[in-house]
């Protein structure tokens, strides 16, 4: 958020230090790919909410720190962060990977280094980028591609369509063969639509929350050391899930009990629709990842995100429900790196 808001001073001795230095003429691109949860992105160290999200890019707007804005989201339920909240007249044009409910896809295993090297959304617009002439086609056009492409989730998106329909040159950089002439510039002109295809990957996709059991399950079915110490390694993330899997059961158990709540519709995700109050949802999250299972370091739990959402739009004070989380939480074993 302090990136975004050019905050230098406040970013001082944290990371690169560096932020966005920006004003009311300027075009913004921001790519995020890390992992989600419903209402949720995280980082290496700690997570943002829905709520801060777009309050920032609200403010970002009151104080004209852009002319318009294009974001790509890479994560589960990217959906999620957008969804009848980004207005659609402030010049800010957002897509992600995945709708507000369902998981995004790794795709690209290497054998050779024994993990997947993209996800397939962000491998989608990353290819027609590299194929396509950027001054020749629009933020829409390449939706539309790697919406399609994009088979294993549902690409959305969000905002104001009309900053769509600029060229993607505005927002991804100018083409270098500008600077060689117009003899090469003419013959680029005059490459013919039918010739520019859209990428056609070949995916080996996985849901990107398995990923580790996926990458793990190809060690195990190899011979010798290496196996054997995957199984090891197999079994014992599987018993941290489901440990993960009662925690929030038993959580969730004895919140409804306290607040009357109906325990089987809090773990239910089709009840988990719209964060409805941000404050509560912020407060939830960050309690929860402090004092429970920190996102950051065990992604794992994100596919639980959507309690809390279940939680605040039940409309109990927030206050009384970390109360509740707190005796929970207090119990949770300090587990690191369920993912």
């Amino acid at each position: 958020m302090k990136i975004l808001l050019g905050k230098e001073k406040e970013m001082q001795h944290i990371g690169s230090g560096k932020v966005i230095k920006s004003g009311p003429d300027d075009h913004i691109f921001i790519n995020f790919v890390d992992h989600g949860g419903k209402g949720i992105l995280c980082f290496p160290e700690g997570e943002m909410t829905i709520g801060e999200l777009n309050k920032t890019l609200t403010e970002m707007h009151r104080l004209k720190k852009y002319g318009q804005m294009l974001i790509y989201i890479e994560a589960c339920e990217s959906g999620s962060m957008f969804k009848n909240i980004l207005p659609n007249d402030i010049k800010i044009y957002a897509t992600t990977a995945a709708n507000a409910r369902e998981s995004s896809y790794a795709c690209y295993f290497s054998e050779e280094l024994e993990t997947y090297l993209g996800d397939c959304y962000s491998v989608n617009w990353m290819e027609n980028s590299d194929q396509e002439l950027l001054w020749l086609e629009t933020v829409r056009e390449q939706y539309n591609i790697v919406k399609f492409e994009t088979n294993t989730s549902h690409v959305s998106e969000f905002g104001d369509r009309s900053v769509s329909e600029d060229y993607l040159s505005d927002f991804q950089g100018e083409e270098i063969f500008f600077k060689f002439g117009n003899s090469l510039f003419l013959k680029l002109l005059q490459q013919q639509p039918q010739n520019r295809r859209p990428p056609n990957v070949h995916l080996d996709a996985v849901s990107s929350r398995d990923v580790p059991l996926e990458i793990l399950k190809r060690k195990v079915s190899k011979n010798g050391y290496e196996s054997d110490a995957a199984r090891q390694n197999l079994h014992s993330l599987l018993m941290k899930r489901k440990y993960v899997d009662e925690f929030i059961n038993q959580m969730v158990v004895e919140i409804s009990k306290h607040f009357h709540l109906n325990h089987d519709a809090m773990l239910t995700k089709r009840v988990a629709d719209d964060v409805m109050d941000f404050d509560c949802h912020t407060k939830l999250v960050h309690h929860f990842s402090r004092n429970c299972f920190s996102f950051s370091k065990n992604t794992y739990a994100l596919k639980y995100a959507y309690v809390l959402t279940n939680l605040c739009n039940t409309g109990i004070p927030v206050d009384k429900i970390l109360i509740r989380m707190e005796k929970s939480c207090k119990t949770a074993k300090k587990y690191s790196n369920i993912v």
